[in-house]
């Protein structure tokens, strides 16, 4: 069962009081001789508790993302990773994403042809990672003008595959990662239903969709894409899906940074695909 750790639950997060000293200087003695240290779920709390996070970076339970910030304050935390490999220490998000981490650690222990012999002999399916992608160009390519001010401007098709046992809706966010003014929020949509695959090339603007999708206010205040036009230079334009547990009420004012204090303790597992505006001369 995930639940909070000892000594954590009801104090929001604060590190566990001396109660827990004595286990919290067990643990820390016996990970100096380890060669590895692992936690599953809400194991991070504990991890927090003992300073071995600091200068690392974790996860926990998607429910449990405040008070892992609240108790590692020196970590970084990363909500939506199945797990996380800082090299002796290696923490995952919840139960399943323990197993997940396990078989990985086989992989790296005995490789991965004893990895997949222990899936299959435990029943388990291979491990497979939540993907963003889109048949009109690959990861880190060229976005076709079509999808650009020189072409039609429409938005491009994409995909969501594997997503994570427990997905009620997606969330998309595109931004320009290279501006002088740091970055704009190019198209925010929500409320995506977790039985779609994906969205198809030249979505609408406008606040309401059909299948109760949401779309949000891009850097321009207008609900809908806005498709890459800098000025000048190549710029990168950053695509991040994240899978969420729950779907979002519906709200006219969401932007980029509200969409994202929304859905913090709700992110399954997100993933990214990166493309350029090529410089033409």
């Amino acid at each position: 069962m995930c639940t909070p750790s000892p000594g954590e639950s009801g104090r929001s997060g604060r590190r566990m009081d001396s109660k827990y000293s004595r286990l919290l200087s067990w643990i820390k003695s016996k990970a100096a001789g380890a060669q590895l240290l692992l936690t599953v779920c809400t194991g991070s709390l504990v991890l927090a508790g003992t300073g071995l996070l600091d200068g690392l970076k974790a996860t926990t339970h998607h429910e449990a993302m405040p008070l892992l910030r609240e108790a590692a304050p020196n970590t970084e935390v990363l909500p939506g990773e199945r797990f996380i490999d800082n090299g002796s220490v290696i923490v995952s998000a919840g139960i399943s994403a323990g197993i997940d981490m396990c078989l990985y650690v086989v992989a790296r222990l005995h490789g991965e042809a004893v990895a997949s012999s222990t899936a299959r002999y435990e029943g388990l399916r291979p491990m497979e990672k939540f993907e963003l992608s889109s048949r009109a160009f690959e990861n880190e390519a060229d976005i076709p003008d079509l999808y650009t001010c020189r072409g039609k401007n429409i938005s491009p098709p994409l995909a969501f595959r594997n997503a994570p046992e427990g997905t009620e809706s997606y969330a998309l966010i595109m931004e320009d990662l290279d501006t002088p003014v740091g970055t704009i929020t190019h198209w925010v949509v929500y409320n995506i239903p977790a039985e779609v695959g994906g969205l198809p090339e030249g979505i609408a603007p406008g606040r309401l969709l059909e299948n109760g999708i949401s779309q949000g206010r891009n850097g321009m205040f207008r609900f809908g894409y806005m498709g890459p036009c800098p000025p000048w230079g190549r710029h990168r334009y950053l695509f991040r899906a994240f899978a969420l547990d729950r779907k979002l009420p519906t709200d006219g004012a969401i932007n980029k940074r509200k969409l994202l204090r929304l859905i913090e303790s709700h992110i399954l597992a997100q993933a990214a695909l990166l493309g350029y505006y090529p410089e033409r001369g």
